[in-house]
């Protein structure tokens, strides 16, 4: 069935099929939210396929474990013609009623290879901000074909319609969740602090995150040495992997900073080091909704991040942490000395960072709104055209 054929959906009585298609599923945040998603939308209403695109992944054993059946396509190259045959060929075997997929490249396999598989609904998401004119220019030719895009955060919706010029009436924001901890106690804390090597008397700072360039890391080591000249008990942990790993340490080492910083390296249940920490840091440049503060804020951090993408939209300035300018040092040293002086004030900020997870990030409220999308777009696929099945009302009742 082609991109012009009449949608096929299941009777009103049979569960839906539904195709979330991501890239892999290694460790990282969006493969978080997709378990996160996987598993939490209703067994009565969803029959839910994972489809990656890439072979492995700790998340692909994760998922299996808790009932999710996961397809892996073998990955050939960068434009890979017979991994976009083999995903055709897996629409058309599950016979979906919708596929949502995650994320740019994903993004482009999946609509295409769906239209010509005949799906009668495409959903696409996009969590951070990063499209060039190429991309720009292939999201707009292919967003008649979708019925909408899903954002992680209002900054990344508004970048969509201002700079990329996508229809307003077919973007909306869904946060990301998280999944909100027992609040830790001393012995938690106490744990943590030995199995990262944190003196009793030292501020720990610490951030998770991926070791590339778009992360700004060397914002975090200017700051580090700062620290040092000011003699501050402050000490620097970053937890992560990445391309930029070997010239991380090179420039550490360079200046003289091993003392100061200490580099963890990947870790799988990385959030169990949070107790840990004093305060969670976070340098990028480009951000959509950054699961790792959500995670710092869950734990009871409070934050300090560079204001970009939709760390606003997290972090309340002076509330439950601070934001501070990319690139300025300063200004983030200016911070945690602060913090690092007022115990009192991190444990309100961190309750209150805890609270507005709590709150605004819940996986049931995840769950609850893209439901609300799926079984909106699944019940006008018989009476609306393709593309055109998110209804003004809805978008704007959101």
């Amino acid at each position: 069935m082609g991109p012009g054929a009449a949608p096929r959906v299941r009777e009103p009585m049979a569960r839906h099929g539904v195709c979330l298609v991501v890239g892999q599923l290694e460790i990282g945040g969006l493969e978080k939210q997709v378990y996160l998603l996987a598993t939490g939308l209703d067994p009565r209403l969803f029959e839910v396929t994972v489809v990656s695109l890439s072979g492995g992944g700790v998340w692909a054993g994760a998922l299996t474990r808790s009932g999710v059946r996961v397809l892996e396509l073998n990955r050939h190259g960068h434009f890979d013609w017979r991994r976009f045959a083999a995903l055709r060929q897996v629409f058309r075997e599950l016979r979906p009623d919708l596929v949502y997929s995650f994320n740019y490249a994903g993004n482009a396999y999946a609509r295409l290879a769906g239209l010509l598989a005949g799906v009668p609904i495409l959903i696409t998401g996009e969590r951070d901000i990063y499209m060039s004119r190429f991309m720009a220019l292939l999201e707009r030719l292919l967003l008649p074909f979708t019925e909408c895009v899903i954002c992680n955060a209002e900054a990344i919706r508004r970048d969509l319609i201002d700079r990329v010029g996508l229809a307003g009436n077919k973007v909306i924001t869904i946060p990301n969740a998280v999944v909100v901890p027992p609040a830790f106690g001393p012995e938690e804390k106490e744990a943590a602090r030995r199995s990262i090597g944190a003196g009793v008397d030292e501020v720990v700072v610490g951030t998770i995150t991926r070791i590339a360039a778009k992360k700004n890391l060397g914002m975090l080591v200017r700051a580090a040495g700062l620290c040092r000249t000011a003699r501050a008990p402050v000490r620097f942990y970053i937890v992560g992997g990445g391309p930029d790993e070997k010239s991380l340490r090179d420039t550490i080492r360079e200046r003289g900073l091993e003392k100061c910083i200490t580099l963890l390296g990947p870790k799988e249940d990385a959030w169990t080091l949070l107790p840990g920490f004093d305060l969670f840091v976070l340098t990028s440049h480009i951000e959509g909704l950054p699961n790792t503060v959500m995670e710092a804020m869950a734990a009871g951090l409070p934050c300090i991040c560079t204001d970009v993408g939709g760390c606003r939209e997290l972090v309340e300035d002076g509330v439950t942490g601070y934001l501070v300018p990319p690139d300025d040092e300063q200004a983030l040293l200016a911070r945690i000395m602060e913090m690092a002086a007022d115990p009192e004030a991190r444990a309100a900020m961190g309750r209150l960072a805890r609270e507005k997870i709590a709150t605004a990030h819940s996986v049931e409220r995840l769950v609850f709104r893209v439901q609300e999308v799926f079984l909106h777009l699944l019940s006008s696929a018989r009476s609306r055209a393709r593309g055109r099945r998110l209804s003004a009302n809805f978008v704007e009742a959101r």
